[in-house]
Formats: C-alpha cells, structure tokens, sequence
C-alpha cells in the first residue's frame, strides 16, 4: 500500500468520525463487521435516542421481522399493565383463571414470569425436543407448521408429569427451567381477564400508544413479515404461533421494538415500573450498570431426518439496552438467513460470533 493510499483511508476514517461525531466510531467498526456477514439481517444501534447505525441486508426498515422469544418482555409488561389496572395481582394461582392442569392451585403468575413453575414445556418439547422427522410428518403444512389450539396444549400438558413442583420462591430465574408454554399460558390469562383477545390487548394498551405502528402477529399474514431462508437460498419452515402465544407471536420492525425498549416506562406508574423492572430480562454488569437482554429464536430448516441432522432454528433475534446515564444505548439485531458467517453460530447453545464485538466496541467507543 502507497502513502497515497494510507492517506486515503485514514482521511476516510477521520472524515467518517468526525461527520459522526456521536457514536462515529461505533458506526465505524460496525461497518467494517458488517462487510464480513453474507446472511440476511437487520441490525440498529441507538445512543441517547439517535440512531447512530441502521442497515439492513434482504430486508428493509419496514420488514417486520420473526423475533419469537423478543415477544416474552411484551407479554411480560401486558402482565404488569393488568395489575395496574387492577384486574390482577402475581399471586393469583392459575386455577383461578380455569386453568386445568397440574399443580394449579399452587402455580402463581408469578411463577410463570420467571420460569419457576415446573409446568411440562408443550412448546419446547413439540418444537424443539421432539424428533425432527415425527416433528415434520405430525404439524408441517407445506412450508408453514399447523396452529395448535389452547385446548390441545392443556390436554398435552395433562398427558405429561410436570418437570418439578412450583418452586418455594415464585420470583427466582434459573436458565436450566426456561419454559415457553409459561408464557403461552401468561398469554391465554391476558386473554381471560382483559376479555380481548391477546394480540388485540397488546396492540390497543402497547403498540398503539407506543406508536408501534409497524407491529402485529405472526398468525395475522403480513406482505412485509421475513422469510426463514435456508443456506441454499430456499425458504424454510416458518413456525406459526397461535393468537394466545405470549412466548413467541409477535413481528415488528426493528424500529418498532427499539420504541418499546426505549418507551415501557411510558406505560406505568412508578410502582408498577420498579415491579417490571425485576423481571429476569432486567440485569447490571459488574460495574452495576443496569441492562435490557433477551434472545429470540424460530423457524426451521427443511433438512431434518434425526437427532444427528438437527440445526438450530433460521430466525434470530437479540436486544440489548444499556442503561447509561449520558451513554443510554440500544441494540437490536435480526437474522433470518443464517450462514458461517452470520452474526451467531451455527449451534444449539445460540452463543454469539460477533456479540462481543457489538458489547466491546460499545464500551470501548463510549
């Protein structure tokens, strides 16, 4: 390389920094990451409320992407809003919402936020835990899988032993006991006591006074939604959620879900705040800098003949807040084709190849 040439790109670095005087380096070494990636994706970093990185590959900034598990603080905050409303308290028990299965009269709402309540994971085990090929030959409908009433989940349940008893104390979050059919269940109780349905709740008491105007629900077809892309470059297998799905059914914009991890606080009153704000999604670092993180992961890949064959799902989505005072930043990434070098690995484990990037140059520019 000439001088001329190291010229040239340091005067392109300087002038890209300077004209980006917030986060000009974050947006900097994001694009230089960026260039390496051949899935589809979209990705936004927020500092202090202005966008300071958004790109997207395969998709737009109105595609509303699959964000699954990225659903579980929206229903979590649906939660809350009742109990301000006074419709309920997280000490109510299940049974008292006609919920029939086992351990109901000891199971909290309480202990469905935090993943404390033993319940059998229908969810888990029919998506993720079966063998694929019974999986495919018993809900696959072309490139879609079957919607699955609340009854048929409850009847599952009742045909299988709970995985342990409720645990003594509802709030403790350990990862070993995550369950989505808790929030499935989180959901059809929204449902009950709002008297709307789940997805017309959230989108009347969230998204609509959020602004969130590019939000809805994987089982209402939507022309912008994502498409699971295989690594051949056909579609996968999209896995459809039923309107009481408060685990997994929500697609947005990533716009859109950046007004919600920037806007909950709107919605609730200081006591309610601090109530949600306890929710295991909530966390501080070692420096005791408070944080916002959860992972969402769904859709298939057509190749599954066996336990040996299994791949992880297509669809993933992170977030992340940073609570900072002065350095407030938000991150929210979505992949819906997943390649070697995407922004996660190709595993079970759902560890993240650039994640340490994202967090490191966050820190390191700021």
């Amino acid at each position: 390389m000439t001088d001329y040439h190291k010229y040239l790109k340091y005067k392109t670095k300087y002038l890209e920094l300077k004209n980006n005087q917030i986060g000009g380096g974050i947006k900097y070494e994001f694009n230089s990451i960026l260039k390496k990636l051949d899935n589809k994706y979209g990705i936004i970093i927020m500092k202090n409320n202005k966008v300071i990185l958004e790109k997207y590959v395969g998709n737009s900034k109105d595609t509303r992407f699959r964000i699954f598990s990225l659903s579980k603080p929206i229903t979590g905050l649906s939660i809350i809003l009742l109990a301000q409303m006074n419709k309920l308290k997280l000490t109510d028990k299940i049974s008292k919402y006609c919920i029939n299965i086992p351990n109901n009269d000891d199971i909290t709402i309480n202990h469905l936020l935090y993943h404390s309540s033993g319940v059998y994971d229908f969810s888990s085990e029919l998506y993720f835990k079966l063998n694929p090929k019974k999986l495919y030959n018993d809900i696959l409908d072309k490139n879609e899988t079957k919607f699955v009433d609340f009854e048929t989940a409850v009847q599952v349940i009742n045909e299988n032993k709970p995985y342990f008893k409720p645990l003594e104390k509802s709030k403790h979050y350990d990862p070993k006991n995550y369950n989505n059919t808790g929030f499935d269940i989180l959901g059809y109780i929204i449902y009950v006591v709002s008297g709307m349905k789940t997805d017309e709740f959230i989108k009347k008491y969230i998204f609509d006074k959020l602004k969130m105007n590019n939000s809805g629900f994987q089982h209402n077809k939507h022309v912008k939604e994502s498409t699971p892309y295989e690594k051949d470059g056909s579609i996968g297998v999209k896995e459809q959620q039923n309107w009481f799905c408060g685990n997994a059914y929500i697609s947005c914009t990533l716009r859109d879900y950046l007004k919600f991890m920037n806007g909950y606080h709107k919605l609730l009153k200081s006591k309610y705040r601090e109530m949600y704000e306890t929710m295991y999604w909530f966390g501080k670092n070692e420096k005791g800098i408070k944080f916002m993180w959860h992972f969402g992961a769904g859709d298939f890949n057509h190749s599954h003949k066996n336990e040996k064959d299994y791949n992880p799902p297509l669809s993933l989505s992170c977030m992340l807040r940073i609570f900072e005072k002065n350095n407030d930043i938000s991150i929210i990434i979505s992949e819906n084709k997943r390649n070697k070098n995407g922004f996660f690995t190709n595993n079970n484990k759902f560890t993240y190849k650039y994640w340490n990037n994202i967090t490191n140059i966050v820190e390191e520019k700021n």
